[in-house]
C-alpha cells in the first residue's frame, strides 16, 4: 500500500479503485435496465465490437510505453511536461482503455447482443483493471505537484 510519502502512487490507487467502482456501477445499470432493441444485432456486429473491445483492453496494458514512444518528440519541446506527468498520463490512458472494454459490453447489451458477450467484456475489463499495476512513479517526486 502506498504511503503518504508518495502522493502519486496514492493518487493512482484512488483512481484505480474509482474505475473499479464505476465499472461495477455500469454492470449494475446494464443488468437493471432491459435492452430496448427490437431485433438482435447481427453476429458480425457482435464480433466486431467484441474484437475492438478486447483489443482496447490489451492496449491498456501497454499504453504507458506506447504513449511515451509516440509522444516523445511532442513532449521534448515542452518543459512543463515532467516525467511524473508523463507517467500519470500514460496510466490514465491505461485506465480509460480498461473502462472502454466494459463500456463496449454495455453497448452490446443495449443493442440486443448475446448476454455471454456482454458478460465477457465486463469480466475482462474488471479483471484487467484488478491485475494491472501502474508501475513506480519517476524519481524526484516530492509531492509539490499536488499543491498547485
Amino acid at each position: 500500500m502506498p504511503s503518504a510519502q508518495n502522493p502519486a502512487k496514492l493518487l493512482m490507487l484512488v483512481l484505480k479503485l474509482s474505475f473499479i467502482v464505476s465499472m461495477l456501477l455500469f454492470l449494475y445499470v446494464t443488468f437493471k435496465v432491459p435492452t430496448q432493441a427490437d431485433q438482435p444485432v447481427t453476429p458480425a456486429f457482435e464480433l466486431a465490437i467484441t474484437i475492438v473491445a478486447l483489443t482496447t483492453d490489451m492496449v491498456g496494458f501497454f499504453a504507458r510505453g506506447l504513449l511515451g514512444r509516440m509522444m516523445k518528440r511532442a513532449w521534448a519541446n515542452r518543459p512543463e511536461v515532467t516525467p511524473l506527468s508523463q507517467w500519470l498520463t500514460g496510466n490514465m490512458v491505461s485506465l480509460a482503455c480498461f473502462e472502454a472494454c466494459a463500456l463496449f459490453g454495455m453497448v452490446l447489451h443495449f443493442t440486443g447482443a448475446h448476454l455471454r458477450l456482454v458478460e465477457l467484456l465486463f469480466g475482462v475489463g474488471i479483471i484487467s483493471l484488478v491485475l494491472w499495476r501502474p508501475g513506480t512513479p519517476p524519481a524526484g517526486n516530492d509531492g509539490t505537484w499536488l499543491q498547485s
